[in-house]
Parts: structure tokens; C-alpha cells; sequence
């Protein structure tokens, strides 16, 4: 935003300026304490925030330590406690070796855990064994800073390859496809393959095939570090759309 705008005051700090552009000053200003008094005497808002509170957090974490032993004791991850509601985009933000990505392949079931819970939906993920591990892993889906695309297949292909593995039929993987790719603006690169796209079309079709198992949790791990900062926007506004669609 513009220092000029007339709308924002010059001294406001930029997160008002970039979370609320639509808002004019007025709004701005109300006091918190009074837009939290003035809800509080409506006794359907209060019946809805009693709602929320008893809701069952979608993740909940309970003093998860991961600690890797080969070369040496490494604690990744020490006590770590977190709860995310269902509809929530939930952040993690460290330095480089904090224990971001193992934080984020413990709750995908790709690493476990030296002490402490996972549950999703309420289920301790590290209680659930055979099929019930399995259908647990198709709730998550997981965007990988890499890409990992299948060099070999096409953009569609490769979307299709986690619906592949669970035996659906042609028809039912093609009408998942062609969804996907519309949702994240590449109906137009279906045959194209990995090496003929770009770094954020390549990220595009990670997300589709991430999404192709209709997960409820959405991990992103670093998606856009590799990415330049016009291309970073446009994933991130992708992201948050797909949460107000389908989260």
C-alpha cells in the first residue's frame, strides 16, 4: 500500500493496512474492548463462541519430543504442545534447523515421535495400526518444498498417481483431475511435463496432487522458498483460497 492512501492513517502499523484494505478509517479505529463488549450482548454470538470453544480441535499435540540418535543424540523437536481448529492456517515460523519439516512428518505420519501424542480429529495417531494408519494418512496431504513431481508423467499424471495407488477407476480419476487443475489455474498444462513448467507451475501441480485424496489437513512445508517474490504471492493466495473453499 501506498503511504498516500487516503483511507490509512500514516502512523497505522502495516499489518492493519494489509489485512483490512477494504475497511474505511472509522472501522479502523473501533477499540477492541468495545467491539468485544458491544458482541458480548448478543446472545446468539455468545451461543456461537460457546460452539467453537467445545469443538474438537482438528490437530492436537501434546508434549511431542522427537529426538534422532545416528551420530549422536539430536533433539529435533522438545515438548512441543499446539492445538489447530478445523478452518484454521496455522504458521510455523523458526531458523533454519529449528524442526519445522520434522514437526510437520510427525503429524504425516512420516516420522514418530521419541515422546508425546498426536491426535487428529481426536485419534492418537501413534495408537493406529494397519488400515487404520492408512486411512488416517490419506487426512493429510503434504506440499513438499521440492516439488517431487514424477519427472516421467505429465502434469495430469502426476496429479492422478495418489488416486492411482488407491485402485479408483479411470472415469473417477479423470473428473478428480480435471477438478484439481482448474482450482489451481493449470487445466491449460494438463499434458505439459515437469521440465517444461515453471518453478511456480511446479508448485501449482504439487498442491493439485496434494489435494487429489480431499485431505482435511493441508501441511506446507517451505512451498514457496524456492520461488521469487511475484511468484510467492500468487501460492500463497492460492493457498488461502483454497481454504476459504474447501477448508
Amino acid at each position: 500500500f501506498r503511504s498516500g492512501d487516503p483511507s490509512v492513517e500514516p502512523n497505522e502499523p502495516a499489518s492493519a493496512r494489509k489485512i483490512l484494505p477494504q475497511y474505511g478509517r472509522r472501522h479502523r479505529r473501533l477499540p477492541l474492548d468495545g467491539a468485544v463488549r458491544w458482541y458480548n450482548h448478543s446472545a446468539w454470538i455468545q451461543d456461537i463462541w460457546k460452539g467453537c470453544e467445545q469443538m474438537e480441535p482438528l490437530i492436537r499435540i501434546e508434549h511431542l519430543t522427537k529426538t534422532f540418535s545416528s551420530g549422536g543424540d539430536v533433539t529435533a523437536l522438545r515438548d512441543v504442545s499446539l492445538e489447530v481448529a478445523p478452518g484454521d492456517i496455522f504458521g510455523i515460523i523458526g531458523m533454519s534447523g529449528a524442526g519445522k519439516s520434522t514437526l510437520l512428518r510427525c503429524i504425516a505420519m512420516l516420522e514418530t515421535p521419541t515422546e508425546g501424542r498426536i491426535f487428529i480429529e481426536g485419534a492418537d495417531l501413534h495408537a493406529l495400526k494397519g488400515k487404520a494408519a492408512i486411512a488416517h494418512r490419506k487426512k493429510v496431504g503434504v506440499i513438499f518444498q521440492g516439488y517431487n513431481l514424477l519427472m516421467q508423467r505429465n502434469v495430469q499424471r502426476n496429479v492422478a498417481f495418489p488416486l492411482e495407488l488407491d485402485g479408483l477407476s479411470k472415469p473417477k480419476i479423470r473428473k478428480r483431475v480435471e477438478e484439481l487443475l482448474r482450482l489451481v489455474g493449470l487445466s491449460e498444462k494438463a499434458d505439459a511435463y515437469p521440465s517444461q513448467l515453471s518453478g511456480g507451475q511446479k508448485q501449482r501441480v504439487a498442491i493439485a496432487r496434494a489435494l487429489a485424496r480431499e485431505p482435511k489437513i493441508l501441511l506446507c512445508d517451505e512451498p514457496t522458498s524456492a520461488l521469487d517474490a511475484m511468484t510467492t504471492s500468487s501460492i500463497l493466495d492460492l493457498l488461502v483460497d483454497i481454504n476459504h473453499r474447501l477448508g
